[in-house]
């Protein structure tokens, strides 16, 4: 009887672990993605202030930021 207890209790020790584990990957990538996105805001939000005080200006608009937000202002976009 005992046997049975302890292993029940191992076998749901063993889902309990898996399960956090599972958890925190899923967790360490959602951070990751966030972190990207807020990246991905700032520097929009910069490119539209630029833009914004150069339409202000009467000057022609600046450049789009390069590298981080090219998914954002290339061909496919």
């Amino acid at each position: 009887m005992e046997t049975i207890v302890v292993a029940t209790l191992s076998g749901f020790a063993l889902v309990v672990a898996a399960l956090l584990t599972y958890l925190t990957a899923q967790m360490t990538s959602l951070r990751k993605r966030l972190d990207a996105t807020e990246r991905a805001n700032h520097l929009l939000w910069v490119y539209c202030r630029k833009l914004m005080d150069h339409i202000y200006r009467g000057l022609p608009p600046p450049p789009p930021p390069a590298d981080d937000l090219d998914h954002l202002f290339g061909p496919e976009a």
